[in-house]
């Protein structure tokens, strides 16, 4: 058994992760906020997809859903929130859950999530910056000092988080949008 701390904005780079650890031989058996739990098998034995459902797994949607996936040799491994994490045998060759550009654009919505966390950071850092020139205008320059540092904390961590994680989900989303216009 191996267990793994790691933490990830991005759910693609997420499965990527979880499909190398399948080619060197580890199996997953469970997820918990950040925590994974493997367990030895054969190189390449699974290989490993995520999905956001709607509800929560256990609503009966989702169990349908997810009984229908079963149907199909694809296995439900765990869930963490609502996002599932799903393998099926690479023997029985690749496999996609989104099979058209619409279901795409929704799980990258779902995905996105974590994009509001970088855009609450950055507002939160320029009410911090609102509050410094209001705190320098009444001449409170201690606190203005303290406001100042965490602005720029928190700013710093909005603009990561946007960088790594919105940015690129705005750009994929931008590009199936494109493909859809086309399609159509």
């Amino acid at each position: 058994m191996k267990v793994v701390r790691k933490f990830f904005l991005d759910c693609e780079k997420e499965e990527a992760w979880l499909n190398e650890m399948s080619a060197e031989g580890f199996a997953l058996l469970g997820v918990s906020g950040g925590k994974y739990v493997f367990e030895n098998s054969q190189p390449g034995e699974y290989i490993y997809r995520i999905v956001g459902l709607d509800r929560d797994p256990n609503h009966p949607a989702s169990l349908e859903y997810l009984q229908f996936l079963k149907g199909t040799n694809i296995e439900h491994i765990t869930s963490d929130l609502n996002w599932v994490y799903l393998r099926k045998e690479s023997a029985d060759g690749a496999f996609e859950v989104y099979s058209d550009i619409d279901s795409k654009l929704k799980q990258y919505r779902k995905a996105n999530l974590v994009s509001t966390i970088g855009f609450g950071f950055a507002l939160i850092s320029l009410l911090n910056v609102c509050s410094a020139l209001l705190g320098l205008h009444r001449g409170n320059h201690d606190i203005v000092v303290i406001v100042v540092v965490f602005a720029v904390i928190t700013g710093f961590f909005g603009i990561w988080i946007l960088k790594r994680h919105w940015y690129p989900l705005h750009k994929k989303r931008k590009a199936l949008k494109k493909d859809k216009m086309i399609v159509e």
